[in-house]
């Protein structure tokens, strides 16, 4: 039980990781790609 209690733990963790990375990849390829598409 314990186990499986700390592996939903760092399933959640990952969970949130994945979340944060891919918040902060969109804005990052908004910031510098965006403007290339706009004005070829």
């Amino acid at each position: 039980m314990n186990e499986l209690g700390r592996f939903d733990y760092l399933l959640h963790i990952l969970k949130n990781l994945l979340r944060f990375v891919k918040y902060f990849e969109k804005k990052f390829s908004l910031g510098i790609y965006a403007p290339k598409v706009e004005n070829p």
